[in-house]
């Protein structure tokens, strides 16, 4: 902190006398001693600069945790369990097994009005004997499915369908799991080694060979006209994501190069640079910034926020004790990200406003209980 010095600048007055008369007179002059006040300066003192208190967010986000479904507010001040824990566990209950420790993993839709929940039995470190639920928040509706095995499960922005597809690049087939008014209806689309939803949730870009955008019921695929895709060294590792106003396509390559492209013309594009493999990419909702996971190490991972020029905006400060660090998304605002960081014996859920740090300690959460939250647009 800078501080101020004061100076104080005494000045002596001249006293002159000006006398007139008729006959010449020696002029006498008394010049008054100037008087010399002591002034103490202060002495300047090292102030540290105060860290910014942790800024907390407004509005409600709805998770999981701890097989509870609960409505969180977002600057910490009190949650609402809708879904208890016993009623979550008799609802969606893993395959009985002889041995094995009962496992699940839920995520809530963007709209806060459906549950997707796969459940397992562990052994060891496998999981055996899935069983994949989707159902409303007040269970009226209910579908079950005992063939689904672990795998990347991505709700549509609209929450109306779900995406499956296998992970680590293996190449497989993609289903599109209806959760509108066909409850459970699948849709089979074409073998893929990537696949992520398009902004609207209407289409979805998938990878086999090169790059394609496929309408959600499996019809019209059209490849992209994307030349740089191909100079990637493992293009089936690719992450895809759409802005919200879907002007740009984002693309990031297992060397850390994030693609920013024109949707329309990919000849038109910006390069950024976030160091290493890039996990996933999220878009802010004005389409402005963009929130990049990535694994920095074997032991690391980091959360880059980038402008949509692909200016590196900011690295989200770590929590104390937490190596890695995952996304989950933003506010509806744009100005924050929420986000999971994972400790050595448990976990916690964080809001980071932009520009402002540390983070806003938000949860506790489980190693095992790995789920993101939604922001609720409106009351439950």
């Amino acid at each position: 902190m800078k501080m101020k010095l004061i100076c104080f600048l005494i000045a002596a007055g001249l006293l002159t006398s000006c006398i007139s008369a008729q006959a010449p007179i020696t002029p006498t002059f008394t010049i008054p001693a100037p008087t010399i006040t002591s002034t103490s300066i202060p002495t300047p003192t090292s102030t540290s600069t105060p860290t910014p208190a942790p800024i907390g967010g407004s509005g409600q986000l709805m998770i999981v945790i701890h097989n509870e479904l609960e409505v969180v507010n977002a600057d910490g001040s009190s949650s609402q369990t809708i879904i208890s824990k016993q009623e979550f566990e008799k609802e969606f209950a893993p395959i009985p097994t002889k041995k094995g420790i009962p496992q699940w993993y839920s995520t809530v839709s963007p709209d806060g009005k459906k549950l997707l929940v796969l459940t397992c039995s562990m052994i060891g470190f496998e999981c055996f004997n899935y069983k994949l639920y989707i159902s409303d928040i007040d269970s009226q509706r209910v579908k079950t499915f005992q063939s689904y095995k672990a795998g990347l499960m991505q709700w549509s922005p609209d929450g109306d369908k779900i995406l499956i597809r296998e992970t680590n690049g293996n190449t497989g087939g993609v289903d599109i799991i209806s959760a509108g008014d066909d409850f459970g209806k699948v849709t089979h689309l074409p073998v893929a080694s990537s696949a992520f939803w398009s902004s609207d949730g209407k289409s979805v870009y998938y990878y086999n060979n090169e790059w394609f955008n496929i309408q959600s019921d499996g019809t019209g695929a059209q490849p992209l006209k994307c030349d740089l895709c191909s100079l990637a060294s493992n293009p089936s590792n690719l992450v895809i994501a759409e802005s919200p106003d879907g002007k740009w396509i984002a693309i990031g390559t297992t060397d850390g190069t994030v693609i920013i492209a024109n949707s329309s013309n990919f000849n038109q594009f910006k390069l950024a640079s976030v160091g290493s493999y890039v996990n996933q990419i999220y878009w802010s909702p004005d389409s402005q910034n963009l929130a990049v996971d990535v694994d920095t190490s074997s032991n690391q991972s980091d959360v880059i926020v980038l402008k949509v020029d692909g200016t590196v905006i900011e690295k989200l400060v770590h929590p104390q004790g937490a190596n890695f660090i995952i996304t989950c998304g933003w506010s509806p605002n744009s100005k924050q990200i929420d986000h999971l960081a994972i400790f050595s014996t448990d976990s916690g859920l964080y809001l980071h406003t932009i520009g402002q740090q540390p983070p806003f300690h938000l949860l506790s959460i489980d190693n095992h209980d790995l789920n993101c939250p939604i922001w609720l647009l409106a009351s439950p």
